[in-house]
């Protein structure tokens, strides 16, 4: 299909056909022949196969752990999995974590370092069920963002929450009530008791019990 242009012992070549690219199915393995002649009497001839699967669909990167929009005050350990469903599967998968109110990205470290988001990091394990341990600083949400690559190349630039973005809350601290009425330690009537809560942000005070 092609008329490469001489380009001597040592060079490159290009097939440009937008119509035939677009015939190619995703998915499909496509044999590619190659002939190549040099300039010698009689002319030396080679021709060569080569085979490609056609992948122009990126694969998903999953989170599982932790699920979206919870609050925990244990560390918790990133998992979760990978999918590349009519591709030729996926190579690597790499998680991004935003302290939620900064641009302060995990460095495998900590969070300190200013403006570096997205940082992209390589999970642990298989990629079907990877791990990742972070060091998380106390009583702040984060989000996290699970990226996948696939052997073709393609990178995933879409990131559905609950499935590649998940943002949840470390919350170490415990809320604090206060008693407003009665107003003092001694009362004739306790016939209504109330007061306040607070927990500290981003944490909410989730129920306030009263025991006699």
């Amino acid at each position: 299909r092609s008329t490469p242009t001489p380009v001597g012992a040592v060079g490159t070549w290009n097939l440009v056909d937008a119509t035939m690219f677009s015939l190619m199915q995703q998915n499909k393995t496509y044999k590619i022949k190659v002939r190549t002649t040099d300039k010698a009497i009689p002319a030396n001839q080679r021709t060569q196969d080569f085979t490609v699967i056609y992948d122009i669909i990126a694969p998903t990167g999953t989170i599982t752990t932790p699920a979206q929009n919870i609050s925990a005050n244990t560390p918790i350990t990133l998992g979760g999995g990978e999918s590349d469903a009519g591709g030729v599967g996926t190579s690597t998968v790499a998680v991004s974590i935003r302290k939620v109110g900064t641009n302060n990205c995990y460095t495998g470290v900590n969070f300190a370092s200013a403006d570096n988001c997205p940082n992209w990091i390589g999970v642990n394990g298989a990629l079907g069920a990877w791990t990742y341990p972070v060091t998380w600083d106390g009583n702040f949400s984060y989000l996290i963002t699970a990226r996948a690559t696939d052997l073709a190349g393609n990178v995933q630039t879409s990131f559905v929450v609950g499935t590649s973005s998940n943002t949840f809350t470390y919350d170490v601290s415990a809320p604090t009530a206060t008693i407003s009425r009665p107003s003092a330690d001694r009362s004739k009537s306790l016939a209504t008791i109330s007061g306040t809560a607070v927990a500290t942000g981003p944490s909410v005070v989730s129920l306030v019990q009263v025991r006699f």
